[in-house]
């Protein structure tokens, strides 16, 4: 989905479906925007910048770090579409 809506996966290279990725691989990478799909009571983009290194992170150092509701990324139907604009728009409002 972050492909689709013109950004880069971190995650994209991994070959699992649900990749986890540890945060020397986020540091190494270290992204300019950060997309989390967020279940109810997950972290929040708040709580990543309280993160032992999180703050060496561009996207947390520049206040990129949003929060999308999970269901619109993670369940197939309709609200994929919603996710996807969701992305979309956050990524083209960093640009």
């Amino acid at each position: 989905m972050i492909t689709k809506a013109g950004g880069v996966n971190l995650g994209g290279h991994a070959r699992v479906e649900w990749p986890r990725l540890d945060f020397a691989t986020v540091l190494r990478f270290d992204p300019d925007v950060i997309v989390i799909a967020a279940w109810p009571g997950s972290a929040t983009p708040a709580d990543l910048g309280t993160r032992e290194g999180w703050d060496r992170l561009t996207a947390v150092k520049s206040g990129r770090v949003w929060a999308i509701p999970a269901g619109q990324v993670k369940r197939p139907g309709p609200g994929l579409i919603d996710g996807l604009e969701q992305v979309e728009a956050l990524l083209t409002a960093f640009e």
